[in-house]
């Protein structure tokens, strides 16, 4: 009888534990009064359907990405710096890892919610080399609250999702905790398996629940450690208003010489901090990569059909790569031309909008590294981005 008394005591103990965390992270809105929740670089932001649906205004734009939005976080030049909440509202979703796939499923998940039907997809051509997202990085970025939503979503096909699914599962194989319990939603949202169902509920409120949580003590702690911090002002109106990004480009990269002496124009700190170890240790480490057969298109086809079905138009911004770096590993021009190509015909295939940068690849001073965007780097894909919301805007 004591056993059984202890038993229901810890049970009712756990119940009241489960059901505090669940009301403290319920409902609620991680959004300063700048809106500076939207533009957070933060992994656990991103696995937050709640908190991301709760910050998408009636004109936000949805801006997916990579590991990009995590350089020159403290500069001018970043986006997320370089206009304002009131002259750009976007929500940036973009951490390492992060792939076509990824934001498949985030943008089916918030697509109802987007009253601006307007998305950007910044694509690193290094997604597309080899065999596409690798299987660690996907199973560590994966949503439970994302895929949930994107599998009830009406709007988006059951073919889609299936193709979703399947893929989800084989990248998951590794991971047999979350493998299984994606099996579970797929059975109760797609399948419609009445007997996968309440397991769907229970598995989802607590994984909801702890994604929820993370975010918001993330969120509370960023915010403590940055409270004193001075961030960098956006451009005024009067700025936005004889704004010359050709002159910007040009002081961006004169304040950048005289920083890269090294034979592949990196910038000397990322030299010094592993470019120069890993380019001494000998040429061609990619000459057997492949960037025209990875699976990340069918990943990218994927997320262009679901903006098709919920009517978004979406832009494709494809960032340069530093071409010396990758000359000398072997994955040569004509590769990542193939790769360009091939690109650009689904964008058309699909009707999707594309800027390509490749015609920086050789530039000097545009990027810190092999891939990652400096100064000027910042202003090409600041461009773009902010273009493409301006022309929106005077659609609607």
């Amino acid at each position: 009888m004591k056993r059984l008394a202890a038993f229901l005591m810890a049970l009712a103990l756990m119940a009241i534990a489960v059901l505090g965390v669940h009301a403290s992270v319920a409902n609620r809105q991680y959004r300063d009064a700048d809106g500076h929740f939207s533009r957070w670089y933060n992994m656990y932001k991103d696995r937050s359907a709640d908190a991301l649906r709760a910050n998408i205004t009636d004109r936000t734009m949805v801006v997916f990405g990579s590991s990009e939005f995590g350089h020159l976080k403290g500069s001018r030049y970043h986006v997320a710096n370089m206009f304002s909440p009131a002259d750009m509202d976007m929500e940036i979703i973009a951490q390492p890892g992060e792939q076509c796939l990824y934001h498949a499923i985030a943008l089916g998940a918030l697509a109802p919610e987007m009253k601006r039907k307007q998305a950007v997809l910044m694509i690193s051509p290094t997604w597309f080399r080899g065999k596409g997202v690798k299987k660690e990085a996907f199973q560590l970025r994966f949503s439970d609250s994302l895929y949930i939503d994107f599998l009830k979503n009406p709007a988006v096909s059951g073919s889609v999702k299936k193709k979703a699914a399947k893929r989800c599962e084989k990248l998951l194989a590794g991971d047999k905790e979350t493998l299984t319990r994606a099996r579970i939603y797929r059975k109760a949202y797609l399948d419609q398996d009445a007997g996968a169902q309440a397991a769907a509920r229970v598995a989802g409120f607590f994984a909801r629940d702890q994604e929820n949580a993370s975010m918001g003590f993330s969120w509370k702690w960023y915010q403590f450690r940055n409270k004193d911090r001075k961030r960098p002002s956006p451009m005024s109106a009067g700025e936005l208003a004889r704004m010359d990004w050709k002159a910007m480009r040009r002081e961006a990269a004169e304040s950048a010489e005289g920083k890269a002496n090294n034979p592949i124009y990196a910038s000397d700190r990322a030299w010094k901090r592993g470019l120069r170890s890993r380019y001494e240790d000998g040429p061609g480490r990619h000459a057997r990569d492949s960037m025209v057969t990875s699976r990340e298109y069918g990943d990218l086809r994927l997320f262009l059909q679901i903006c098709r079905e919920e009517g978004i138009r979406v832009k494709l911004i494809v960032q340069p790569v530093n071409g010396y770096w990758y000359d000398y590993c072997g994955l040569t021009k004509d590769e990542r031309d193939g790769f360009h190509r091939k690109i650009a015909r689904v964008a058309r295939q699909y009707g999707a909008e594309i800027k390509d940068l490749t015609a920086y690849d050789y530039k000097p001073y545009v990027l810190t590294d092999a891939v990652h965007p400096w100064k000027e780097g910042w202003l090409l894909l600041d461009e773009g981005i902010y273009d493409f919301y301006k022309n929106e805007e005077t659609v609607l």
